[in-house]
């Protein structure tokens, strides 16, 4: 028997896809799946979505090296460019972000040299002041660069936004972008992402990312499922310390179950302080620190060894949402959704 068992609902998954297209008309759509499809599996999300999505986006060239084996599609390297696996994934016609000068010019020498087109996405920096360029004249300059060289193509300009809770911070990133832009013609422009799906038409494409897996857009369902397996079931008397430390103590005379799962799992270690798991629509909440490899919550008098619990996802009528781990971890859904994909699915 499996100690853990992953799955993906591959039908909410296309589900989630056609209602997001649904709201975007002409506005093309770029799937974000990066690392790992935030832990859902790269290459089985692509392969399920690939015919409703325009482009893929991914972290680094090994993703996309990697995605490249199974998509004709155009694929987006979002982090930083550099030299690892770069003319690999540049002839596997993956497409580079550059967010400097340097970065520019040592493309266009790898294109000379290869004598291939590289299609090119200028990454400015709006204000989250991660990567991106922000100084006109560097634009210009990079603009230049590009015109002049037949090898690069010019095939998208993009931005982050920082937070979309801040309404100003937004509109003053939303303004510097177009100031920024205000040069630029007869290319793609993408600015927006899950949170701000209400202005997707604003700009020639936008980013999903959590939407695809079904956080953070109102037409979406999660898509993610964790069970894990009760390893063993054994009584505990009142006062007794249960677990690592000296700070889980049985309130009374109790049955507490064994779990599969740890935080090398992906199960949040701070999930255990408030959190709880799920038994044919009953809560179990956890009752000692989680483990690497395992973790205790209390038993339900009809629970068997070998059984499973639902540690995400739906059990009969009830849910447990990424979002209920990530507030009682004091973390986010991409954290929690993005741990998990140490597992493999089945």
């Amino acid at each position: 028997m499996k100690n853990i068992i992953k799955s993906i609902d591959y039908n909410a998954l296309k589900n989630n896809i056609l209602n997001i297209k649904a709201d975007l008309h002409n506005t093309k759509l770029c799937a974000v799946i990066k690392s790992n499809a935030y832990g859902h599996g790269l290459n089985k999300i692509a392969k399920a979505i690939e015919n409703y999505v325009d482009y893929f986006a991914v972290i680094d060239n090994k993703e996309a090296i990697n995605l490249r084996k199974i998509t004709k599609k155009h694929i987006i390297v979002l982090g930083s460019c550099n030299f690892d696996n770069l003319i690999t994934a540049i002839q596997q016609n993956v497409e580079i972000s550059v967010d400097n000068i340097t970065q520019l010019k040592m493309i266009e020498i790898i294109a000379k040299n290869l004598k291939k087109t590289i299609s090119i996405h200028l990454q400015l920096d709006t204000g989250l002041h991660r990567l991106g360029i922000s100084n006109k004249k560097d634009i210009f300059r990079m603009l230049a660069i590009i015109k002049q060289n037949k090898y690069l193509n010019l095939s998208s300009v993009y931005s982050h936004l920082g937070d979309g809770a801040n309404k100003s911070r937004t509109r003053a990133q939303i303004a510097q972008f177009n100031d920024l832009t205000s040069c630029i013609t007869k290319t793609i422009f993408h600015l927006f992402n899950t949170q701000y799906w209400r202005q997707v038409n604003y700009l020639g494409m936008v980013r999903i990312g959590a939407g695809v897996y079904g956080y953070g857009h109102p037409k979406t369902t999660p898509v993610l499922s964790i069970q894990a397996r009760i390893i063993k079931i054994q009584k505990i008397k009142k006062d007794e310390y249960i677990g690592y430390g000296s700070n889980h103590k049985a309130p009374k005379d109790m049955s507490v179950a064994i779990l599969s799962i740890g935080y090398a799992d992906g199960l949040p270690y701070a999930w255990a302080q408030s959190g709880w798991v799920l038994y044919k629509d009953k809560k179990c909440p956890f009752v000692a620190d989680i483990c690497m490899n395992m973790s205790i919550i209390e038993a339900s008098p009809q629970m068997k060894v070998n059984d499973y619990v639902t540690i995400l996802g739906k059990d009969n009528q009830s849910y447990i949402f990424a979002n209920d781990i990530a507030s009682h971890s004091h973390t986010i859904v991409d954290e929690v959704l993005t741990r998990f994909g140490v597992l493999s699915t089945d």
